[in-house]
């Protein structure tokens, strides 16, 4: 294909098979660099999503721990109320009874 384009090159058919060759092997050379730059830029893109990616599992981990120790404490909390209340409500009936 890189042949057929060059063929579409003004003058190509006039040079010399020397000429011609250098001028294929170059594009040729141009084409594989420009495309091994693109796949190192996809490279460390992919990288850098990995990274973010890992980052999110680990901020999402650190918040379920965290979400976990909030529901032991709500848990904790409301059995200190109940156990208030409880107490509350043996007061008041002692204090009715007239102790």
């Amino acid at each position: 294909s890189k042949i057929e384009e060059l063929k579409g090159l003004a003058g190509y058919s006039r040079m010399q098979q020397e000429t011609r060759s250098s001028l294929l092997a170059l594009n040729i050379a141009d084409d594989y660099f420009k495309a091994r730059e693109q796949a190192e830029l996809l490279q460390r893109d992919i990288e850098d999503k990995d990274k973010d990616a890992y980052d999110i599992r680990q901020r999402f981990i650190s918040l379920q721990m965290e979400e976990d120790t909030l529901r032991q404490q709500i848990d904790s909390q409301r059995q200190e109320i109940d156990r208030l209340r409880q107490e509350v409500g043996r007061l008041k009936g002692n204090a009715y009874r007239g102790n």
